[in-house]
């Protein structure tokens, strides 16, 4: 009797064990969510020049709306506008952009869905682009543009979990010696590499 005891103990310690390194396994090979913008942590722009920065995800799975914040400091940078990267209908599906709410220094709750699907999309792509002009020169450390309130949804509405690249912030040094930053053109949108200043 002790020892069928001693036996099921043993196999229950085993199967327990086995099943622990399956989930630590599935683990290390599942890969987080991430959203940011694809630019490098800083970027140079001449004073008086238009520039997007790009928000984009990598690894994510079924990924059907998106919804954010953007900080800015509106001393040195004037928003433009946002328009919706090609994810969401990297398969051909519609897509609906809601416009974010304005206020200084903040454009509040940017926000796409796929349309008229069952499934979202998964892997990594570009989702928005944020448009903006640059007013006036900073300081040689720059000034910041930060994503927050991210939120990734699947197609059941369920969120889905990320964290941010390099802290969902991107500095932007503004000079007037700076060279155009020159970016490629945005598929529906007219952005002119410098805007002369007034």
């Amino acid at each position: 009797m002790l020892s069928a005891r001693k036996n099921a103990v043993l196999v229950m310690v085993l199967l327990v064990a086995a099943a622990l390194s399956l989930v630590s396994a599935s683990g290390a090979t599942a890969a987080t969510t991430t959203v940011g913008f694809a630019q490098q942590p800083q970027i140079t722009v001449r004073t008086g020049q238009s520039f997007y920065l790009t928000v984009a995800v990598t690894d994510v799975s079924d990924l059907y709306g998106w919804q954010f914040d953007t900080e800015y400091n509106s001393t040195y940078l004037e928003f433009i506008r946002v328009a919706r990267g090609p994810m969401l209908s990297s398969d051909g599906a519609s897509a609906y952009l809601v416009p974010p709410s304005v206020q200084p220094g903040k454009a509040l709750h940017v926000a796409a869905t796929r349309l008229a699907r069952d499934a979202g999309v998964s892997g990594s792509g570009e989702v928005a682009y944020v448009f903006f002009r640059a007013l006036k020169d900073t300081p040689s450390t720059g000034t910041t543009v930060s994503l927050k309130n991210v939120l990734l949804v699947d197609r059941n509405a369920l969120e889905i979990e990320r964290s941010y690249v390099n802290g969902g912030r991107c500095g932007v040094v503004i000079s007037a010696s700076a060279p155009e930053y020159v970016q490629p053109p945005v598929e529906g949108a007219y952005l002119p590499l410098v805007l002369r200043a007034p």
